[in-house]
C-alpha cells in the first residue's frame, strides 16, 4: 500500500516546483511565494504541518530570492529528463532528471536543489554520487548535447551552493560501485 509523503518530503516537493517556476519565468517575490503556497496546498498535509511548512518556506524562499535574485535569468535548462532517451551504461538502462543545468556554450553545471541542511548533512556522499551519476547520464546519452563539467548542491534554506568536483577517479568508483550491486 502506498504511503503518504512525509512533511519534509512534501516541503521539498513544493519548494522544488516553485523554484522551477521561478527560474522558468523570472517571477516577482510575491508570485514566487504564491506559487510555493499553491504547490504546498496540493500536498497531503494536516493543518499544523501545512502552516509550519508554509512559514518555513516563506522565510527560506524569501531569503533565497533576495540572495540570488540577480541569477534568475541566464542560460539554463530545468528538469532535464533522460527517461525517454534510452541511456545505457554497460548494457544496463539508467535514467534520471537533473533539477537545473547551467549552460556555458556546450559545457554544463548540474545543479541539484536541496532543502535539507548543509551543516547536518549525513547524506553528503549520496548527494555527491548523485551529481556524478548525472555526469554518467550525460556522457552515455548520444542525444545529450552538453558536457557536464561539475555540479552544485544548492542548499535552499541556507543560501549555500556547494560545488561538487567531477574527476575520473570518482566516476570510476561510482561505476565500480554499480557493478558490485
Amino acid at each position: 500500500m502506498p504511503l503518504a509523503k512525509s512533511k519534509l518530503a512534501s516541503y521539498g516537493s513544493a519548494v522544488h516546483y516553485a523554484l522551477t517556476d521561478l527560474y522558468r519565468n523570472s517571477l516577482s517575490l510575491e508570485k514566487f511565494l504564491e506559487i510555493f503556497e499553491n504547490f504546498l496546498r496540493k500536498e497531503n498535509l494536516n493543518s499544523a504541518d501545512f502552516k509550519e511548512n508554509l512559514a518555513k518556506g516563506i522565510k527560506e524562499l524569501s531569503e533565497y530570492y533576495h540572495h540570488y535574485q540577480d541569477s534568475f535569468q541566464g542560460k539554463f535548462l530545468l528538469e532535464y529528463d533522460f527517461k525517454k532517451l534510452n541511456v545505457y551504461l554497460d548494457n544496463v538502462p539508467i535514467t534520471g532528471r537533473i533539477d537545473k543545468l547551467e549552460l556555458n556554450g556546450r559545457e554544463a553545471v548540474a545543479v541539484d536543489f536541496k532543502t535539507g541542511s548543509f551543516k547536518n548533512n549525513r547524506h553528503k556522499e549520496d548527494y555527491q554520487r548523485q551529481i556524478l551519476f548525472y555526469k554518467l547520464l550525460g556522457d552515455h546519452c548520444p542525444q545529450f548535447p552538453y558536457q557536464i563539467k561539475s555540479g552544485i548542491l544548492d542548499y535552499i534554506g541556507e543560501c549555500r551552493r556547494q560545488p561538487v568536483a567531477i574527476n575520473p577517479e570518482s566516476l570510476e568508483k561510482l561505476v565500480d560501485f554499480k557493478i558490485r550491486i
